[in-house]
């Protein structure tokens, strides 16, 4: 049902990929599925190549709370959407676990939250706070892609160089949320 248009051999292969995934982590089949079929539709990668993403995020430490799967279910889009590939997903989520973070899960809901904030224009404030030119970075952000994800190097950049903790706490807080 979630495997629209594979033949056997591709069916039996994934089939095979997602007990695989059940026997070495304990993840739950249709769930590694679900986040397989994320990924491939999300980013336009093959299941092997999803697979080996969520096998090397488990290594790696992405499912210490067992939330990798319901991250990948719930913010693939969100990544997606700011411009970012699969491996740039797996990567930040790892970059964030490595530098302490508790949760993937709230590193994913910050990308949700910031495209939101982008879209609706209530990181406007914030952008203006921190110096950033707004009309050129929420125009940048709108074409997707390659051009979003420089308009929120772009913001981050500022957030990290700002000088007083203060604002850069009010604002990390205002384009991120509150996690």
């Amino acid at each position: 049902q979630m495997t629209d248009d594979l033949d056997n051999a591709s069916l039996a292969k994934v089939t095979k990929s997602a007990i695989a995934l059940e026997d070495v982590f304990g993840f739950d089949t249709v769930e590694s599925l679900r986040a397989v079929n994320s990924l491939m539709d999300q980013f336009g990668i093959t299941s092997d190549e999803a697979f080996n993403l969520i096998v090397q995020g488990a290594q790696n430490g992405l499912n210490q709370n067992d939330d990798l799967l319901d991250t990948i279910n719930e913010y693939a889009v969100q990544f997606e959407t700011a411009g970012y590939s699969a491996d740039d997903m797996f990567n930040m989520l790892a970059n964030g676990a490595e530098s302490g973070t508790w949760s993937v899960d709230k590193l994913g809901d910050a990308v949700k939250e910031f495209n939101i904030r982008m879209s609706d224009g209530t990181a406007n404030e914030y952008l203006e706070q921190l110096g950033v030119d707004v009309d050129k970075t929420m125009a940048q952000f709108n074409k997707g892609g390659p051009e979003a994800q420089k308009a929120i190097d772009t913001v981050m950049k500022a957030v990290m160089d700002c000088d007083d903790a203060t604002l850069q706490y009010q604002t990390g807080v205002g384009l991120f949320g509150t996690m």
